[in-house]
């Protein structure tokens, strides 16, 4: 789902930044046995790059 995206140039380096935080995912969802340590971890990564995209938006 990652492969291809707008906001990258470098695709195998952020394709292979994204391995890590896969297995942290994964970890947050199968150690507590529940979805939110995972949700929230996604959530606050996705921020940088919201922040990051929005900022490059012309008039700003």
């Amino acid at each position: 789902m990652h492969y291809d995206v707008p906001y990258t140039t470098q695709q195998l380096l952020f394709l292979a930044a994204l391995l890590p935080l896969a297995l942290a995912w994964g970890w947050l969802t199968q150690k507590p046995e529940g979805i939110w340590g995972s949700v929230l971890f996604h959530a606050g990564t996705d921020i940088s790059v919201m922040v990051g995209m929005f900022s490059n938006l012309p008039g700003s």
